[in-house]
């Protein structure tokens, strides 16, 4: 398993997999199926080229999480953790635990020593995930997200890094 950002090469096969994961989990994502599949080729470049696109690989793209960083310098030190995705038939194999050090890892490279999340409140799972990998609850963010006219609240989580 490797664990590192994800390239140009990387591109098309990065698509397919956030179409599939935004499909299989509507309502982990922000974004719709149709929003992720109109995104074009160019935009997907400058996505990239960012350099807040993490992947797992193993035999291929399994899973992929942004990390951005705050550009403001009185923020520099936060980072936000999102999307998270590896494919269900990867779940307990270590792909999640690995990509999830792999952002840690790149937000620590920046100068981040704060990352905070969303996360849906109704995502029980992802909850404990992102709890045993040390990040707190910190609130709740009232009607986040409207699927099909149902109103989700998110929670926020912040993980304070060593520095």
């Amino acid at each position: 398993m490797e664990t590192r950002l994800i390239t140009a090469e990387d591109a098309q096969e990065y698509h397919a997999l956030w179409i599939r994961a935004v499909t299989e989990f509507p309502l982990a994502f922000l974004m719709e199926p149709a929003e992720v599949a109109a995104v074009t080729d160019d935009q997907l470049v400058n996505m990239i080229a960012a350099g807040r696109l993490m992947g797992v690989f193993h035999n291929g793209l399994i899973g992929f999480a942004g990390i951005g960083q705050r550009p403001l310098v009185r923020t520099r030190h936060r980072a936000t953790l999102g999307p998270f995705f590896v494919m269900s038939e990867c779940h307990g194999t270590g792909a999640a635990d690995a990509l999830m050090q792999g952002c840690l890892s790149l937000a620590r490279s920046k100068g981040a020593w704060m990352v905070e999340l969303y996360v849906a409140a109704d995502n029980p799972r992802a909850i404990r995930f992102y709890e045993r990998h040390g990040f707190q609850y910190e609130g709740r963010m009232p009607a986040a997200t409207v699927v099909d006219g149902v109103v989700y609240d998110d929670f926020y989580y912040c993980l304070e890094l060593p520095h």
